[in-house]
Formats: structure tokens, sequence, C-alpha cells
């Protein structure tokens, strides 16, 4: 999140340059926002991605769990039953 913050500073920065108006310069500017608009964007799909919960890894290290405690659940029960 600091990051995206950072950028997007730092293009507020950009924004406030004064560049004469030639058509040329009007071009430059154009795709200077237009790049500024695709970084906003994939910082906030990033943003998105990173703090929708777990990662792969944790889920994987759940799912591991689960299935250890799965294969045990009819040990024990055999278990009781037999005493």
């Amino acid at each position: 999140m600091f990051k995206s913050k950072l950028i997007r500073n730092v293009s507020k920065e950009r924004q406030f340059l004064t560049i004469s108006q030639g058509p040329v310069n009007k071009m430059i500017q154009a795709k200077l926002k237009a790049q500024q608009k695709t970084i906003e964007a994939l910082m906030y799909a990033a943003e998105q991605r990173t703090s929708e919960g777990p990662s792969l890894l944790e889920l994987l290290s759940q799912n591991l769990s689960l299935e250890r405690v799965v294969q045990q659940k009819p040990k024990s029960c055999s278990a009781r039953e037999k005493s």
C-alpha cells in the first residue's frame, strides 16, 4: 500500500510540470496521463490480490493439515469402538 501511495504522489508531481502547449507536447501529456492510469490500475489490482486473504502456500498447508485429521479420524473411531 505504501508503494502505491508513493507512486501516486510522484505522478501528482509530474502533473504540475509545465510543458509548452505545442501539438507534440500535448501528445506527450496524453501519453503520460494514459501511463499514469495504467500504473494506478495495476497497483489497485496488485493491492486487491494481496489483501484478499490467505496465500496459496497457506491454503496448501491448511489442506494438508485437514487431510491428516481426516486420515486419523477413522483410526481413532475404530479404536474407540474396540475398547
